[in-house]
């Protein structure tokens, strides 16, 4: 009769856990689906209200959000964000210090002359790096209207830091791994490096 009762215990146990899991990853997809419609909306600097805070250790909220004004509201590049993808949120881990989940996605970039000054030059130099960053197979190059787009897959972080109550998100990329070690926890940051 013990041996029952504690199976029962133990399963009951592991549905709360399931089901506890599964309404934070509905959580964590709510704040995700938010962020992604407010980049394609071209609200960039709202989204900084969804990134992790410890960004903020590197630059201030208000410095990254001039930064971002003058990079996407230039007169000279237009840049948009969309087809945005995601997979699904992954197992929502606990450290030390936050708990936090990986979510791969993907989106089209386009980067768009819009001076008269710009020309096959300008494009396929700028082309030549995102290459090195993104791939080859990635970046494509339309010279007639001065476009560069850019298909990117890639994983961002959700992480949540033990006491607070909202998920926040990060991207993760192998070539930022000496920047996210300054800003995550060193838990998290050994976890997902």
């Amino acid at each position: 009769m013990k041996k029952t009762a504690a199976l029962v215990l133990l399963l009951v146990g592991f549905v709360f856990q399931g089901q506890a899991q599964n309404k934070e990853q509905k959580n964590i997809e709510k704040v995700i689906q938010e962020v992604i419609t407010l980049t394609e909306n071209g609200e960039y600097v709202k989204v900084l209200d969804h990134t992790y805070p410890g960004l903020f250790k590197l630059a201030s909220k208000e410095m990254m959000a001039e930064q971002m004004d003058e990079v996407f509201n230039s007169a000279e590049l237009k840049i948009s964000m969309n087809n945005f993808t995601t997979g699904e949120v992954g197992e929502i881990k606990k450290g030390e210090t936050a708990e936090y989940a990986i979510v791969p996605y993907n989106y089209n970039m386009s980067m768009q002359y819009m001076s008269e000054e710009a020309n096959a030059d300008l494009l396929n130099m700028t082309a030549g790096v995102l290459k090195d960053q993104f791939g080859a197979d990635k970046v494509s190059v339309d010279e007639k209207s001065k476009t560069i787009n850019i298909e990117n897959e890639s994983e961002m972080l959700a992480i949540r830091d033990n006491g607070t109550e909202n998920w926040t998100i990060l991207e993760i990329k192998a070539d930022q791994l000496q920047m996210l070690e300054m800003v995550l926890p060193a838990d998290v940051y050994e976890a997902v490096k």
